[in-house]
């Protein structure tokens, strides 16, 4: 239901998957795409920040730094997945409190990227609502279009759970992304490429499952040196 690319923040652009995000259009255009900028502890603040700027131009983006112990992102990441898990009359308030709180106290929080791109996605859209084109009344008010809110809130109405596949190439964190959201090991990780080598199922909440995935690198043209430094 949901497809989260992770990508490596020392990376990403090399470590971005065009063929995913074309299959998808063309072939699954019901599943969601995100892009989780992982390891962002590892590159300069302001660095973080243009990248997910420009991402989210594309998709929606999240900075996230995976640490069972000292975690980024991780409240903001939740809180979306719930979200979309959820019916959008129900998911209405949520998103314009917890998401539309941190815009005004983070301006780069994950959560106001995602609300800048929802509104920047507009016209992708393409919604015909009969009858509503604004925020229902005593919604504390949004630059936020209605029509953005109910389409991305709701997932499948007719679902009880939706599943959550994590995509990317080997070694930019999908297991260790897993792991923080459960706050446990509950997949293996190792340093180098290629420990994960079947799906794995892990239950995040009563709604919500995740799916480890292996890496998979598609054919390119990088050089042998771009492939050393991609670590696969």
């Amino acid at each position: 239901d949901v497809v989260v690319q992770v990508l490596d923040a020392r990376d990403p652009m090399g470590t971005r998957s065009p063929h995913i995000e074309t299959y998808l259009k063309k072939e699954k255009p019901w599943k969601h795409l995100i892009f989780v900028l992982n390891k962002c502890d590892l590159v300069p603040t302001w660095a973080t920040k243009r990248w997910v700027a420009v991402l989210s131009q594309d998709y929606p983006t999240l900075a996230f730094h995976a640490s069972l112990t000292n975690p980024f992102g991780k409240g903001a990441f939740i809180q979306l997945l719930r979200q979309f898990g959820k019916p959008w009359h129900l998911t209405f308030h949520a998103l314009l409190g917890f998401p539309g709180l941190l815009c005004v106290l983070c301006p780069w929080s994950p959560c106001s990227f995602y609300l800048l791109w929802l509104e920047r996605a507009l016209p992708k859209f393409k919604l015909q609502i009969p009858g509503q084109t604004s925020a229902p009344e005593g919604s504390r008010g949004t630059r936020l279009p209605y029509q953005i809110l109910k389409a991305s809130c709701s997932l499948h109405t007719d679902k009880k759970q939706i599943s959550v596949g994590f995509i990317g190439y080997p070694n930019v964190g999908k297991s260790s992304v897993i792991n923080t959201l459960r706050s446990k090991k509950v997949c293996n990780v190792a340093p180098i490429a290629g420990e994960t080598k079947v799906w794995q199922y892990i239950t995040l909440m009563r709604r919500i499952f995740l799916i480890d995935c292996p890496g998979v690198v598609y054919p390119s043209e990088d050089s042998e040196t771009d492939i050393v430094l991609k670590g696969v």
